[in-house]
């Protein structure tokens, strides 16, 4: 009977320990997370002629602000603080604009540097197909601006900078147009590289990519082709470059050309290069006495 009892008692004292929460110890309990700082950031914005939107007026390059367009924040870590909208200045093709949003600014202090950057984080010159305007064209994916603005003042849910941010080009804007005995030719796709290897493919993590790159535009045209090049050997000390094209026509033909950048085009970035006559000539492949095998 004793021992009976004895275990009812001792399986009735497991059950209730088993059944009771668990305290954790005071000086393990979970830090909780400090909130994020968030506030309003307004600033007026410029650009120059050749920044963002495009509007071909002749031999000019114009550039101006639309709705719908969005400009992302990094710090100086390169953490993206979050985007602000544009609001366009009065007028058809307006060169200002007011930026305004709601931004993270944990950690942000008044003298800190931001970057201000449109029209994507990712910088990648590849996939180009020949256009100013419309799908993947230069103005969606390819005119890449930055601006750097110091910070004035954070407040409560305010923060505010010292002047206004002016957007400055990243590249230059090419126009290419490729002749064959003084014909226009259809081109259905070309490559395009450069002497100095200095061509950017992208920009990933402060990691740059050189190299040669393919325009394809959407159908073979004889159309002149725009295509953004950054070219890193530009600056005031360059002397200038060569372009090397391989150019595949519409009837599948290859033909090979080369154009000489001067040094007078190439001494900043965000410049409009027009080079509408590059002469190219059909490579021809001799003759093989060794008949093909396939291959699978």
């Amino acid at each position: 009977m004793w021992n009976r009892l004895a275990y009812i008692i001792g399986l009735g004292a497991i059950l209730l320990s088993a059944c009771q929460r668990e305290v954790p110890d005071p000086g393990h309990l979970p830090e909780a997370e400090e909130p994020r700082q968030m506030a309003t950031f307004t600033l007026q914005a410029s650009k120059s002629d050749d920044t963002k939107a495009l509007s071909l007026d002749g031999n000019t390059l114009n550039a101006y602000w639309k709705d719908g367009e969005s400009v992302l924040v990094y710090d100086d870590s390169g953490f993206l603080l979050g985007s602000l909208d544009v609001i366009p200045a009065e007028g058809e093709k307006p060169s200002s604009a007011t930026l305004t949003g709601t931004l993270d600014v944990t950690g942000v202090k008044a003298g800190d540097n931001l970057t201000l950057m449109i029209p994507r984080h990712e910088w990648n010159y590849t996939g180009q197909v020949g256009t100013l305007t419309g799908e993947n064209s230069i103005e969606e994916k390819y005119d890449y601006a930055s601006a750097t603005i110091e910070i004035a003042t954070v407040g409560e849910g305010v923060i505010t900078a010292t002047g206004p941010a002016q957007f400055s080009n990243d590249q230059s804007i090419y126009r290419f147009g490729f002749i064959e005995n003084e014909e226009a030719l259809s081109v259905r796709l070309f490559v395009v590289r450069a002497s100095s290897n200095k061509l950017v493919q992208s920009v990933s993590s402060g990691e740059t990519t050189y190299g040669a790159f393919k325009v394809k535009p959407a159908a073979a045209t004889t159309d002149l082709i725009y295509v953004s090049i950054r070219n890193e050997s530009v600056g005031p000390a360059c002397a200038g470059d060569t372009y090397h094209f391989i150019v595949v026509g519409s009837d599948q033909s290859a033909h090979l050309g080369t154009k000489p950048i001067p040094a007078s085009v190439m001494g900043r970035q965000g410049l409009f290069i027009s080079a509408k006559s590059i002469a190219v000539n059909k490579l021809i492949l001799p003759k093989s006495s060794t008949p093909a095998t396939t291959v699978w």
